[in-house]
């Protein structure tokens, strides 16, 4: 599973990536910091491994099939 890098930022950089805490089926924990608080605070992302790729480059998220079928 592609994890975000340590030093990315998310919001506008409001939040900075210290490190990747655990990841599993649902998604992956990071440790991160509040830039405008100075605080650290956890993220959690919500990345379904089956159904999910990272691009290394631009950190953008593709979905690579669907999860569920319509009713009808």
């Amino acid at each position: 599973m592609s994890t975000l890098s340590a030093g990315t930022t998310l919001q506008n950089g409001k939040y900075r990536i210290i490190s990747t805490l655990g990841q599993g089926g649902f998604g992956i924990t990071y440790l991160a910091e509040n830039t405008m608080l100075e605080g650290k605070v956890a993220i959690k992302e919500f990345f379904y491994k089956e159904y999910c790729d990272r691009d290394a480059d631009t950190r953008h998220v593709t979905v690579l099939r669907k999860t569920a079928q319509p009713i009808m």
